[in-house]
């Protein structure tokens, strides 16, 4: 049975090439964008891309190596009012041998509607069942043309 062990969002996260260990640098809990932009455009969309690389990192875990396992991971955004604003997918494979993966899903934008707490929520998904495993928060403050929104 594969299992969800943790997930977290981080500004980049590096394997180190002799150990095969992770490094996560600068987990995410807030943020600020400072956003100009043509008033006009702005009302009639509501929605920004806010340049801002970062990653999803999570690591899975299987008790009973052996055999080729595979499996999606689903990653949902939502806004502050539960609105999704995006979707990414991603395969999972465990190799015969190996009882750990770790899945990393990497971003260069974020769309943003307003100020407040924004979702990444983490899905497995298999023999098409999807299990929510996880759901990161991140407040965000977004000011646009000088006005908190």
């Amino acid at each position: 049975m594969v299992k969800h062990i943790w997930s977290i969002l981080c500004r980049e996260s590096i394997v180190d090439a002799d150990t095969n260990n992770i490094s996560a640098n600068q987990l995410y809990e807030t943020l600020q964008f400072n956003v100009t932009v043509d008033k006009a455009e702005y009302e009639k969309k509501k929605k920004l891309a806010g340049q801002f690389n970062f990653e999803i990192v999570s690591l899975l875990y299987r008790d009973k190596p052996g055999k080729i396992e595979e499996l999606d991971i689903e990653l949902d955004i939502l806004d502050p009012k539960d609105e999704k604003l995006g979707t990414a997918l991603s395969k999972i494979e465990f190799k015969e041998k190996y009882k750990r993966v770790r899945n990393r899903i990497k971003f260069s934008t974020i769309a943003l509607t307003s100020s407040g707490t924004y979702y990444f929520k983490v899905y497995i998904k298999k023999n098409n069942k999807r299990e929510l495993v996880v759901a990161i928060p991140i407040d965000i403050q977004l000011t646009v043309n000088g006005k908190k929104v």
